[in-house]
């Protein structure tokens, strides 16, 4: 699974040699990490029991879009938490 910012401002969604490594690999989504329901509906589809969120904006754009900054950063990574800890057979 790719966690992708919305309106590919990810480097790695503009990088073809690694997406068409990724896609070849196995089973492949790319999913708006802002979009928390799909995110949730991916992670039950596939049964992910790991989820490494490294969607990011850095500091240079994230001082030009401060909210979606915030959003994409800590709210995302919020979300990203919490549909971890609630597929974790580990967590009470």
């Amino acid at each position: 699974m790719l966690l992708v910012p919305p309106n590919n401002l990810s480097s790695l969604s503009s990088n073809h040699k690694i997406r068409d490594e990724l896609r070849n690999g196995g089973p492949y989504e790319t999913v708006d990490v802002t979009d928390k329901a799909a995110l949730l509906d991916v992670v039950k589809k596939y049964s992910i029991n790991v989820i490494y969120h490294l969607a990011a904006l850095l500091s240079a754009r994230s001082e030009e879009l401060p909210d979606f900054a915030w959003q994409l950063n800590l709210n995302c990574l919020k979300d990203v938490l919490d549909i971890a800890r609630g597929i974790s057979p580990d967590y009470n």
